[in-house]
């Protein structure tokens, strides 16, 4: 039984995560990319209008031990920010290399 809850936890101690890109892919790497906070932050991927019909910005929170949460995918408005860049209070520091968009 104890085997059984370790194997049901194992994902969890592992800090699992889903890339950005598997869930939400896209034909070129972002214009910006990067990520808020120190141990723990969100990824903030966006890519401008200059080739889409709007803002989008992909974000998702992740930390070092426990993995990340699921991304999420916000569009807005060319010349607008959408919600979530709205919400930011951090400062958005350069992306760690192993978290960079495949392609950029």
């Amino acid at each position: 039984m104890l085997g059984r809850s370790l194997l049901l936890l194992l994902p969890w101690l592992l800090g699992g995560c889903t890339d950005a890109w598997e869930v939400f892919p896209a034909e070129r790497p972002p214009d910006m990319q990067c990520r808020t906070g120190g141990d723990g932050g969100h990824d903030v991927y966006i890519w401008e209008c200059e080739e889409e019909p709007e803002r989008v910005v992909v974000h998702q929170f992740c930390t070092g031990l426990m993995g990340c949460d699921a991304p999420e995918r916000e569009t807005a408005a060319c010349g607008q920010e959408t919600a979530f860049e709205r919400d930011l209070e951090d400062a958005c520091a350069p992306m760690p290399a192993v978290r960079r968009w495949p392609g950029s």
